[in-house]
């Protein structure tokens, strides 16, 4: 059967498919819930299937599996995830099999690292209609303890979502460096001419996936003509570590947000070069497991720029 014949079959029955299949509802408290913008993240700690057994569910055709692994990544756990669900559901309730809606599921083999120590986290992927106005998208976050799978939190946005673990491990089969889950949220404002790119990290701790910093990574704005164009501004901002100078004098570990802007690239191969880098201080706060802004001055804010070295001179012979 064509994919998107399929699919629009699947999106027809899988209504019927929640009420039958429905977990019982749970008896103790209710999943804590967090607004981050338009992200939603909903806190679970509950036992799960391994999600490689999951992501071979989402990744096969027969729809009762693909709809098992989706409310284990937990679609219909939830009040406000179940909405999300059937506002999508309803939104494309008109289309013929001639117009399936198309659809993105990919699941993580790769271990990551942005948990607690040995707990090895998965992100399990469901993506619908991505590319288009009218997206939905879904995390379903699984860490393992004990030899034991355990979901410990769902995060969907009605919008234009990706997701990395950073700082990258380049080296497959090594153990991966202390990382944070950065998910990336996208908005395309064609009237207002601008685009924006919020970035929200995440790890988790304690079994409960904590948002740690949140800023706006890029931003394009064209008062006049297309995007990408000359009269285009392009701001784009990145964590850092940083040396902060302490009152005292001496200086202490921190981290600034490193903020750069510039015009466009001049043509499609040409690399992206901003300058004018303006810098905000943060430091680590344990007890809040966040980063919080600090009034103290960075050491330099952006690479330090090369000395000019003093003119060669000749010395005459004596």
């Amino acid at each position: 059967m064509n994919p998107a014949v399929r699919f629009a079959w699947f999106l027809s029955v899988v209504a019927v498919s929640i009420a039958a299949c429905k977990r019982p509802a749970a008896t103790n408290t209710v999943p804590d819930v967090q607004h981050l913008g338009p992200l939603i993240v909903v806190a679970f700690n509950e036992a799960s299937a391994d999600p490689d057994v999951l992501r071979g569910d989402l990744l096969g055709g027969n729809k009762t599996e693909r709809m098992h692994a989706l409310q284990a990544m937990g679609i219909d756990s939830d009040p406000e995830l179940r909405d999300l669900w059937a506002s999508f559901l309803r939104s494309h309730s008109g289309q013929g099999d001639d117009k399936g809606v198309m659809q993105s599921i990919s699941g993580g083999t790769d271990q990551s690292n942005f948990g607690d120590p040995g707990s090895e986290p998965i992100v399990l992927d469901a993506g619908f209609d991505e590319l288009t106005d009218r997206p939905l998208e879904f995390r379903g976050i699984f860490v393992s303890e004990k030899g034991q799978w355990r979901h410990v939190a769902t995060v969907a946005c009605q919008c234009q979502m990706t997701d990395m673990a950073e700082p990258f491990n380049p080296h497959p089969g090594h153990p991966d460096p202390p990382q944070e889950w950065v998910v990336s949220l996208h908005k395309r404002d064609e009237g207002a001419r601008e685009y924006q790119r919020t970035d929200i990290r995440f790890r988790v701790r304690d079994h409960l996936l904590r948002a740690l910093i949140q800023y706006i990574g890029m931003k394009e704005t064209c008062p006049s003509g297309p995007f990408n164009s000359p009269l285009c501004t392009i701001s784009e901002t990145s964590l850092h570590p940083a040396r902060l100078l302490a009152e005292n004098g001496s200086d202490i570990a921190g981290y600034v947000l490193i903020s750069w802007s510039g015009p466009p690239p001049p043509c499609d191969m040409c690399g992206l070069i901003l300058r004018n880098p303006k810098c905000s201080a943060y430091l680590w706060d344990e007890n809040a497991f966040a980063y919080v802004p600090s009034p103290l001055r960075p050491e330099s804010c952006g690479p330090a720029l090369p000395q000019k070295k003093p003119p060669h001179t000749i010395q005459s012979p004596r």
